[in-house]
């Protein structure tokens, strides 16, 4: 398999936006002679042993250089197929490009009947024998290209240089490490006034000597719970946090316009009922499902995993208590201001994540630190080294001046060893 075509840096990114998507090329229906490139990159690849054993996984890095603007296409093609109106568009979107070399990581995972590989987060090809193919699939150019960088890698590997070649050369561009938050304040403080969000520095003191007097439970108990006074508490959480179209607005019509109505039938109680709210209350799920869609009950501010916002009401053997939650990691600022404003109403409640909160506003937690190709939506539901980490950043993400003090300030985690088959 000597015989291939360079493929440069733009063209392999490309590839990678063109397959972003997990259910691009689910599972791919190779032409022959791809199909015969694929099994020798499988075949070569076990001359190695997997990054991750557990998984069959190999993740190994190839860079690829910009080329020239003549190697990034023939301008006059590309006008007559409308990819560019002007010259000048195709100069810049070259410049774009403004690195000399970019690397990649070339990911292929084996697991029985199964087999992917992938360019960095974006998975090229995708084979399940036990499942139906899509469409037929010319990938002759990439996959052979992909198979001598491949067969590079394999001989560093085998000859022993590989492992410092990459410690060595790897930008730390591409690489993974955690900073403390107040750290990287220091490096970029726009990031700062971008975590506290709308807390102003009041809000701040009174949420630190709230958290002093936190308690697992509150001391004070609702004798009588009415949907009137959730809305009502609901109201305090809105308008503290700011949000807009409240004007005229009374408590019920707030959540109406904010929260989720899938509420197991608490819209649908006489708000001024205690009795009303104490049988809904007791009813169990399926109960609630005969009602009304009980899926996302108690949810102040509808949204995505990242984003919604619960204020739910619990009950004991005292009464009845509130209890606010959220992901602290993207709504900190909203929870805060909406926990103050319900201790200021002297609402019995508990912040379940206040000490993360807490962490958050002082800085004194871990931002991970991820590849440039990645987004931080990658490691919402966990995958990081660290896993209590859930706030990301890119080294580009720091101002140019700050990033040579930034990289030594990092704790950057080990690249994974890759040593040759036994």
């Amino acid at each position: 398999m000597s015989d291939y075509k360079k493929i440069y840096a733009p063209e392999l990114m490309l590839y990678e936006r063109h397959f972003s998507s997990s259910r691009l090329n689910e599972n791919t229906n190779l032409t022959e002679q791809s199909g015969k490139i694929y099994e020798t990159i499988l075949e070569n690849i076990q001359r190695i042993k997997p990054t991750f054993p557990e998984r069959n996984l190999w993740e190994l890095w190839f860079k690829s250089d910009r080329g020239s603007l003549d190697d990034f296409g023939n301008y006059d093609e590309l006008h007559e197929g409308g990819v560019y109106d002007t010259y000048e568009q195709f100069v810049e979107e070259y410049e774009s490009y403004d690195k000399a070399e970019y690397w990649f990581k070339l990911r292929v995972q084996i697991d029985g009947e199964y087999s992917a590989l992938a360019i960095n987060n974006s998975r090229i090809v995708s084979i399940d024998s036990r499942e139906n193919c899509g469409f037929l699939m010319d990938m002759d150019e990439l996959l052979a290209f992909l198979n001598n960088e491949l067969n590079k890698i394999i001989d560093m590997v085998e000859t022993g240089v590989y492992n410092d070649y990459l410690n060595n050369n790897l930008p730390y561009e591409y690489r993974h490490g955690a900073i403390q938050r107040k750290r990287l304040w220091e490096f970029a403080p726009d990031y700062r006034n971008y975590d506290l969000g709308i807390l102003t520095q009041d809000d701040v003191v009174k949420f630190l000597n709230m958290c002093n007097n936190s308690e697992l439970q509150p001391n004070e108990r609702i004798s009588e719970m009415t949907a009137g006074k959730y809305y009502e508490f609901c109201s305090y959480c809105y308008r503290a946090a700011l949000y807009e179209d409240l004007d005229g607005k009374i408590p019920k019509q707030m959540f109406e316009r904010y929260g989720d109505n899938r509420d197991g039938g608490l819209s649908k109680l006489d708000e001024n009922s205690a009795e009303d709210f104490n049988k809904w209350f007791g009813l169990d799920w399926k109960e609630k499902w005969e009602i009304e869609n009980p899926s996302h009950m108690w949810e102040l501010r509808q949204g995505s995993s990242r984003t919604r916002i619960h204020l739910s009401a619990v009950k004991d053997d005292d009464g009845y208590y509130i209890t606010l939650s959220g992901r602290n990691s993207y709504m900190t600022d909203e929870l805060i201001k909406m926990y103050i404003a319900l201790k200021e109403h002297n609402v019995p409640v508990v912040f379940y994540g206040i000490d993360e909160a807490k962490e958050k506003v002082l800085g004194l937690d871990q931002i991970g630190v991820i590849a440039e190709y990645e987004d931080s939506c990658s490691y919402t539901y966990g995958g990081f080294e660290e896993s209590k980490i859930l706030n990301f950043v890119h080294v580009e993400d720091v101002p140019e001046e700050n990033r040579e003090e930034f990289i030594k300030a990092v704790d950057w985690f080990p690249l994974a060893q890759v040593d040759k088959a036994s």
